[in-house]
């Protein structure tokens, strides 16, 4: 016996070039506080397996888990340990040196003993009773693991003996104690328990047709109140359904985009065992290593608390890749490294920035849609969900214009309020990445010097690397917004033309009627919202502005609801003219925020012009005259708007607009009426425009923008 003992004691002092203190001090405590007990369980299946030489379960093998607690009456429970006790294989030499060697890899099982360290995190210590077999002889070992032995790799054998008296069953037992006063697990149920070993061994116990009986007893003051076991068959359905699946690698191309890898696949099969809706509380999907359960994704089929038929699935997602002897120990770490969320993988992008290192990745979001589809495949009864849901997304697609998406992941139980935050998260993501790799390109104009005789060519490449970086996306939608404008060209025209069908019925007032048409293919009257003019015809700085159109300004309020104008001391003229609103009076368009006004004249052809030239600048005086000073209306842009423009009706402070039968006053300062002060006010522009000549420049302008977007799209 001294001869073995030895052994194990030269275990224990024998570093191997690691030191053991520096390994647990970059170990980071799990957040799940069943993960030393998993651990604990992981390793009594695997040594009661290690019994045999094809490593499968046999019959009177046993895992029995107690949750010893005291309790002095009236007062709550507290746990004083859990208590694992297995009929494996014990520790024998060669389980003792995987125990005590950092990163052993030939245990039989891939393991590399890494997950024992969370014992040392979560408990003060860890108590070991083993029997095991050793050249035809019985030992028994006892020995304690915490971090008080650092300096023998956390291990201190407190008894070694040979047992003589005959014939004795191996197995282990593992006292899991915690710190004193820590109440961690004092709230830890065996039917909690129970649930969860179910969700974690499930697809590892459905692989074998004999399980060991596994136990949870509660114990309170060395006294069990309860116990529950589980049983294939009772516990674990015996059934399952498999498919396999490929999906596409991902990663980041030169813009940061995330694009399939083309021709490079993971190979996946995911395992569907049907419960009992009462024996499952929610259908779950886990990415799965060495049978076990490891990282819930969800299950994305249909909602979590859904039943198909009065069954709930578990599903376990495998690869080959993630059961490698080279990264079996850190699983999880794999698992995050290969498999990222749409999220991840654009914090990564933005933090890489050389996006050449950036490498392949499966997308988190196409697993779990893969799986679905899978799903569907296996069980065809659930998808009327899945129709009710897609229904329900081409109607927001269609109220919103959201783009397809296939980064995100719809869940049949999610709500309409669920899915536009998907959508509108995913796309600020994207544009954040995107925002942080543009001004990487910005970040480089610092470095360009005109006066080098290589900055024109420095400079192109620097534009054509910025083209190639705006998104297509944004490319798409700013195309689709210039075609919008090509349509409501063609509309303005049209009715310039007498095209329309409804300008080829005669109806009384049609003068009046046609005004009305231009207008508002212009700008709806009468609104209170210009977001969503056409008011770009007329000058493209519009398109940024938001206020009102037509409204009399006795109604118009600013953002925190006070009135825009000071009506006091106002003569009854000036008020009729400021509050009343009728076919004869200008359309006054406002724009608080930004201080500025558009007002548009319209007149019949048969009206001369030149009485209507200065009373739009009127309007703009007394506007910027009673407007109140938090509220300040500064700078007015007039049109006089006709078909009957006569040269001779025109002042002579008015240009003509280059090749057109246009003209235009250049700024002028506008001076108060209020008070007789004459003080400053304001600036106005004006112009003399006819609907023909809105149309030419409007067109004109718009070509000239379309020809850039799409040379530029063509690139």
């Amino acid at each position: 016996m001294e001869n073995i003992y030895n052994q194990y004691i030269q275990l224990l002092t024998d570093t191997g070039g690691v030191y053991f203190p520096g390994i647990i001090q970059d170990e980071t405590k799990s957040k799940d506080i069943l993960t030393p007990i998993f651990e604990t369980i992981t390793n009594a299946l695997e040594a009661i397996k290690l019994k045999t030489s094809s490593k499968t379960y046999e019959t009177n093998n046993e895992v029995n888990i107690f949750l010893n607690f005291s309790s002095i009456e009236g007062e709550k429970e507290t746990l004083d340990n859990i208590s694992v006790e297995d009929t494996g294989i014990g520790f024998n030499y060669d389980s003792f040196k995987s125990f005590c060697t950092y990163k052993y890899n030939k245990k039989g099982f891939q393991n590399k003993g890494c997950g024992r360290f969370q014992s040392l995190l979560f408990f003060a210590n860890n108590v070991f009773i083993s029997k095991f077999t050793e050249n035809n002889k019985t030992y028994k070992i006892d020995f304690d693991f915490n971090k008080q032995n650092m300096d023998s790799k956390g291990v201190n054998i407190t008894s070694f003996e040979e047992i003589k008296d005959g014939v004795n069953q191996t197995g282990t037992v593992v006292k899991l104690i915690p710190e004193k006063d820590d109440a961690e697990f004092d709230d830890l149920s065996i039917e909690y328990l129970k649930k969860e070993i179910i969700k974690k061994y499930a697809l590892e116990f459905s692989l074998f047709d004999i399980i060991p009986e596994i136990s949870i007893s509660k114990i309170v003051n060395k006294k069990e109140v309860k116990k529950v076991s589980i049983i294939k068959g009772v516990d674990i359905p015996t059934d399952n359904q498999k498919r396999d699946f490929k999906v596409n690698y991902k990663h980041s191309d030169d813009e940061g985009n995330i694009v399939d890898t083309l021709g490079k696949e993971l190979d996946f099969k995911v395992t569907f065992i049907a419960f009992k809706q009462e024996d499952l509380d929610e259908n779950e999907i886990y990415i799965s290593c060495k049978n076990e359960a490891i990282q819930n994704i969800g299950f994305e089929a249909f909602a979590p608390k859904d039943n198909l038929k009065g069954f709930r699935y578990l599903g376990f997602i495998q690869s080959e890749v993630f059961d490698a002897p080279q990264n079996i120990d850190n699983c999880r770490k794999e698992i995050k490294n290969i498999i990222k969320t749409e999220e991840q993988a654009y914090k990564d992008i933005e933090k890489v920035r050389n996006l050449s290192l950036f490498g392949d990745f499966i997308l988190q979001e196409d697993l779990e849609n893969a799986v679905k589809k899978e799903f569907y495949n296996l069980f065809p009864d659930a998808k009327e969900k899945e129709n009710e849901k897609q229904q329900k997304l081409k109607e927001l697609k269609d109220l919103f214009g959201l783009e397809n998406n296939s980064r995100i992941t719809i869940k049949t139980s999610d709500s309409e309020k669920d899915i536009l935050e998907k959508f509108y998260r995913s796309d600020s993501l994207k544009q954040a990445t995107m925002d942080a790799i543009l001004k990487d390109v910005f970040d480089q104009l610092k470095t360009l010097d005109s006066n080098d005789p290589e900055y024109e060519k420095k400079f192109e490449e620097l534009s054509n690397d910025l083209n190639r970086k705006i998104p297509l996306r944004n490319k798409n939608c700013l195309s689709k917004y210039m075609s919008g404008r090509r349509v409501a060209l063609e509309y303005f025209r049209m009715a310039l033309d007498k095209e329309l069908d409804v300008q080829k019925t005669k109806v009384k007032g049609k003068r009046n009627m046609e005004e009305h048409r231009l207008h508002n293919s212009l700008l709806k009257r009468k609104c209170a919202n210009t977001s969503k003019s056409n008011l770009w015809m007329l000058n493209d700085e519009f398109i940024y502005f938001t206020g009102f159109s037509d409204v009399p300004l006795n109604q118009m309020k600013n953002e925190k609801g006070e009135d825009i104008f000071d009506f006091a001391n106002v003569t009854e003229e000036e008020r009729a003219l400021l509050e009343n609103r009728d076919d004869d009076k200008p359309d006054i368009i406002l724009f608080p925020s930004e201080g500025k006004c558009i007002i548009i004249e319209l007149k019949k052809p048969d009206v001369r012009i030149d009485k209507y030239i200065n009373q739009a600048k009127n309007y703009a005086r007394l506007i910027a005259s009673y407007s109140k000073p938090e509220n300040k209306i500064t700078m007015f842009y007039t049109y006089l708007i006709s078909d009957n423009i006569n040269l001779n009706d025109i002042d002579d402070d008015y240009e003509q607009i280059h090749n057109l039968n246009a003209y235009f006053c250049p700024t002028k300062k506008l001076r108060s009426t209020r008070d007789n002060s004459r003080a400053e006010v304001g600036y106005i522009y004006s112009e003399i425009i006819s609907y023909r000549d809105i149309y030419k420049r409007a067109e004109l302008r718009n070509k000239l923008f379309f020809d850039i977007i799409e040379g530029r799209m063509a690139e």
